[in-house]
């Protein structure tokens, strides 16, 4: 191993020890009466001993502060990683939740389209009605003209009929019954008799989760898992 700083000093005081010893033997020879003090080489060596210790216990010092730092920064690395990882999962979080969020908002959107849908149809339906008894009226009147009277007196036939309340889709046996009668009630009072316009007519009264049951319903018919043919089939499904 290569020398230490002390041992390099220690060598060297010893060299210079000798090398003084050796030149006071021959001052000795020159002149032997008067010798010289050796008690300032010896203070000199302690001194420089001391400050050898001093420097090796600051080395010792630096390289413990030096192994502390790096045990540090080795920390600073493991929890910049695991904030890195905190965030990163956050992020994936607030994706997902953005998602939802989203999705959630497409179906009230699409909801609200198709109850506007429905609400049109309503009126279109109920201009359809009025302009059929108006062509009846019509008719009437030709039919009078062709008899050779000269007056047509046409009563009116229009009366304001109360449509039936629409139904959500609420899971209470009573509401579905009144819901279903006053669907009946209504086809008597119109003139409804053919199956496909009851059932049409009664899907435009349907609201809300009512609606979404009726438009899979619509899609299961078309695959053919389900048949709803007659009005029957229609009170059968929504009691289920």
């Amino acid at each position: 191993m290569t020398k230490t700083i002390r041992d390099q000093v220690a060598g060297s005081d010893t060299t210079n020890v000798e090398s003084s010893q050796q030149g006071r033997g021959r001052e000795e020879q020159r002149d032997p009466v008067l010798p010289k003090p050796r008690g300032k080489s010896k203070d000199r060596t302690a001194s420089f001993e001391l400050r050898l210790t001093q420097v090796e216990e600051g080395m010792g010092a630096v390289d413990a502060h030096m192994e502390n730092l790096d045990q540090r920064v080795e920390g600073l690395e493991a929890d910049v990683a695991e904030t890195h990882e905190e965030v990163r999962e956050a992020l994936t979080k607030l994706g997902e939740s953005n998602r939802e969020d989203l999705q959630a908002l497409r179906d009230e959107f699409m909801a609200e389209v198709a109850r506007l849908r429905d609400v049109h149809q309503r009126e279109i339906n109920s201009l359809l009605m009025q302009l059929e008894e108006a062509r009846g009226d019509l008719a009437l009147c030709k039919k009078a003209v062709l008899a050779g009277s000269t007056t047509c007196t046409v009563e009116p036939r229009w009366v304001d009929i109360p449509k039936p309340r629409s139904f959500a889709g609420t899971r209470n046996a009573r509401e579905v019954d009144n819901f279903l009668w006053g669907l009946e009630q209504y086809f008597d009072a119109v003139g409804i008799i053919e199956e496909g316009a009851k059932i049409k007519s009664a899907a435009l009264y349907l609201i809300d989760t009512a609606m979404l049951w009726w438009r899979r319903r619509q899609e299961d018919v078309k695959r053919g898992t389900c048949s709803i043919a007659t009005f029957d089939d229609f009170k059968g499904e929504l009691k289920r």
